[in-house]
């Protein structure tokens, strides 16, 4: 064999190393980019998710764009009364409704504790609405924890959206969007409440 067969076969091993090491590299840098409870990304990768999301909104203009704020009802009390290892499940069971409701292109991350954000590409009002809507009857589907368990698998939905005459700077629409979805989160979580306190 000729030194131009052995340099090609050289060449062809050197690329199929490569090859292989750049998977292994991008398996690691998916899996770092993924919580390690509720496999759905972390927040510091569904923020990056939700920039590169809302840079491409404000270049293209044409539909808006919404987001969503899930904070789990009830995960305190289900961590003090049954411990961690409950909590944990009721956090992992409300992600599991979420990646079930959401669409292929949507943009689901675990904010923090139970605190979820689904960013809505290309989506108004009314499909943040349906994906509320979508979203609340897959919890009540999911029904309880465990069977020694009866308290229902809840959470609290907020929304927010930005039209195409909303455009800012990336930081400032992220931050704008998370600070509406979250006190209508709070607004629906109160509501929750007065009605359980409510005399029958």
């Amino acid at each position: 064999m000729g030194k131009k067969e052995n340099g090609i076969r050289e060449l062809k091993s050197a690329l199929k190393l490569l090859k292989r090491e750049n998977l292994q590299l991008k398996r690691k840098l998916e899996k770092a980019e993924m919580d390690k409870l509720t496999g759905m990304l972390t927040r510091q990768a569904g923020e990056a998710r939700l920039y590169a999301e809302l840079d491409r909104f404000s270049r293209e203009r044409r539909f808006p764009i919404s987001m969503v704020f899930v904070d789990g009802d009830n995960v305190k009390a289900i961590n003090d009364r049954y411990g961690h290892k409950r909590g944990d499940l009721t956090i992992r069971a409300i992600s599991d409704a979420i990646m079930k409701a959401k669409r292929l292109y949507d943009i689901a991350f675990r904010y923090g504790g139970d605190e979820f954000v689904v960013v809505l590409p290309d989506t108004g009002k009314n499909g943040a609405k349906d994906f509320s809507g979508r979203l609340e009857r897959i919890l009540t589907e999911f029904g309880h924890i465990s069977r020694s368990d009866q308290t229902a698998l809840s959470a609290s939905i907020g929304a927010a959206t930005l039209g195409v005459n909303q455009i800012g700077g990336i930081r400032s629409m992220a931050k704008m969007l998370l600070d509406i979805a979250d006190k209508d989160m709070y607004k629906k979580k109160r509501a929750k409440k007065e009605t359980r306190m409510a005399p029958t």
